[in-house]
């Protein structure tokens, strides 16, 4: 079974372009800016916090593959994704921000 970890970006990011997974101090897949990205991906620094109901629409296609999805996010990123993957399992839910970075 394919499985699919994504993990909630982090306001403290480094300035410049850098490969997404180098961009920010600890590890991301989603995107309040960019959506799903590949961690390879090269993207610019931002500063952008997600509108409560943002899409992920444009960048969802990299879901397709994996069977089983889980989200270690905020909670308006698990909404993003499930509207795509209504099976995406949220297993921190209701920890905060602070312990699901930490886990």
């Amino acid at each position: 079974m394919k499985r699919l970890c994504i993990i909630g970006c982090v306001k403290t990011k480094h300035r410049g372009f850098h490969a997404a997974k180098d961009l920010f101090d600890s590890w991301m897949i989603v995107s309040g800016l960019y959506g799903i990205l590949h961690p390879d991906s090269i993207i610019e620094y931002y500063q952008h916090t997600p509108a409560p109901h943002f899409d992920i629409g444009h960048t969802a296609h990299f879901m397709d593959s994996f069977e089983h999805i889980e989200v270690h996010a905020g909670k308006p990123y698990v909404e993003a994704i499930r509207r795509y993957r209504e099976d995406a399992t949220w297993p921190l839910k209701g920890y905060s921000i602070g312990l699901q970075l930490g886990w």
